[in-house]
């Protein structure tokens, strides 16, 4: 990036201060020839977005706001944050494979610790601290969302972990089935049913599960590796609450070193389309024996994920407390295949996401930004169909603020949206639409992925846009935002 068009930005800035104008108006300086005006708006009616807490630059970790006011250790009561608010600004945050930390227990915060030279993340929990919601306690980060469901589509977490202690059961039964036990790995995975349908439009899909062997509470020395997965096979369905328990006969010591892979991946072709998720496990046993353990879950439905993710660190804690410790060097890599295939979601005999089928392009020669760096970069290349040109907009050393919108010269019902970012994504951004009034259809928060698609959008106007909230720089870069209205 090179020196902005500063005489540029500064008359896009007073056109947008002042009276209504003509959408095209603005759109001269990218080199598109202009149109009559059809439908006039105030480009200062763009809403304001919700305020997001902030105190300083350290606080970037709350996208979400939550805050609880009930007693919690969590930096000012927020459920999430990043290791430098807790650790110190100079630290290391060892395990900032995605700097966000979802904290839902008010007991202990992420800490750090040194076993046998090598830096660890601490993750401990304890039973009846969730001031956030009604699940149980946690401390969790999340992989970037592989936002498709095209063969090759994967999500890949590698890690060493040393287990300390877990969840103590608060019931009878046998050990596979009762509420013992800490969930340190899970694979999950969004589908086509949204909130208001039966069940978890974004379910775990498999969970890789430790329970105690022997010794209850802070005396646990032994553990054995389960795994809780979806069922599979004829007449399963992915938004089912049943779930197997997968015994793995894998024990081991307390504080034992054990590597775990997980991968979350759709696979096969969209004829014969795959989701599974491969769990490898290798370390030594009780006995000191070598062990290399892999087992793969299939999960029904394939057709109707939309998304891959894994989240590690420690969840569940039914009674006493875990402590669960990652290793330094996690990596998590995301990547998305080809085009996603049709899902069982009304997509009027296509797929979802076919590009042709898309209307931004509809809106050519009428549209607008906040502000731009130069001429390469201009706000037309946002809905021009090209994914190898993008919009950048400038860095005024914020992160907030910067939008691009295009009037389309007729009214859709917006019903979907994807957004194709390049290296600069936004963070929390909302999709807008005019119709007597700018208005947001849909808001997305915490995102870190460079392919978002949203759905459950049911929004009626004849301008569409995008407005950032929060960016990973102080400017954002976009490829392409396609609206869908079927």
């Amino acid at each position: 990036m090179k020196k902005k068009l500063t005489t540029i930005n500064l008359t896009r800035l007073i056109l947008l201060l002042t009276l209504s104008f003509t959408f095209s108006c603005s759109e001269d300086v990218d080199g598109i020839e202009n149109s009559k005006e059809q439908n006039t708006f105030d480009l200062s009616e763009l809403p304001s977005p919700e305020e997001i807490p902030e105190k300083d630059n350290d606080l970037q970790a709350r996208v979400q706001g939550k805050q609880t006011t009930q007693p919690c250790d969590n930096p000012e009561g927020y459920k999430e944050y990043t290791a430098d608010e807790v650790l110190g600004a100079g630290v290391t945050d060892v395990n900032g494979v995605r700097p966000i930390l979802d904290d839902r227990t008010c007991a202990y915060n992420y800490s750090q610790t040194n076993v046998a030279n090598v830096t660890y993340g601490r993750y401990r929990l304890r039973a009846g601290t969730n001031a956030f919601d009604n699940k149980q306690p946690r401390i969790e980060r999340a992989s970037v969302a592989a936002n498709s469901n095209a063969p090759g589509t994967k999500v890949t977490f590698n890690g060493t972990v040393r287990v300390w202690r877990v969840g103590d059961a608060t019931n009878g039964g046998s050990l596979a089935q009762n509420n013992s036990g800490t969930y340190i790995c899970q694979a999950k995975g969004k589908d086509t049913r949204t909130s208001g349908q039966s069940n978890n439009s974004d379910p775990a899909l498999a969970l890789l599960l430790v329970k105690p062997v022997s010794g209850t509470g802070s005396n646990q020395t032994r553990f054995r590796f389960y795994v809780e997965h979806m069922q599979n096979g004829a007449g399963a369905l992915r938004n089912s609450t049943a779930r197997y328990i997968d015994n793995l006969n894998f024990d081991f010591n307390r504080g034992e070193p054990i590597q775990v892979t997980m991968v979350n991946e759709f696979a096969g072709s969209c004829n014969n389309l795959v989701h599974r998720v491969i769990i490898t496990l290798r370390g030594k046993d009780v006995n000191g024996n070598p062990r290399n353990l892999t087992r793969t879950y299939n999960i029904p439905e394939p057709t109707r994920g939309t998304q891959a993710k894994i989240r590690f660190g420690a969840y569940r804690c039914w009674g006493g407390e875990a402590d669960i410790r990652w290793a330094s060097g996690v990596s998590m890599n995301s990547v998305v295949g080809g085009s996603s295939c049709s899902n069982n979601s009304s997509n009027n005999g296509g797929s979802n996401w076919d590009p042709s089928r898309n209307f931004a392009p509809t809106s050519f020669n009428r549209r607008s930004s906040s502000y731009w760096y130069e001429a390469a970069y201009p706000a037309a290349s946002v809905m021009d169909g090209n994914y190898n040109s993008y919009w950048a907009s400038a860095n005024f050393n914020t992160t907030t603020q910067h939008w691009m919108i295009a009037d389309h010269n007729r009214f859709y019902t917006l019903k979907r949206a994807k957004v194709v970012f390049n290296a600069r994504v936004m963070r929390d951004f909302d999709i807008l639409y005019y119709n007597n009034g700018w208005k947001v259809a849909k808001s997305v928060r915490g995102n870190y992925s460079n392919t978002v698609m949203i759905e459950g959008i049911n929004a009626y106007g004849h301008a569409f846009g995008i407005q950032s909230i929060r960016g990973a720089e102080g400017y954002v870069e976009v490829k392409e935002l396609e609206l869908y209205d079927y």
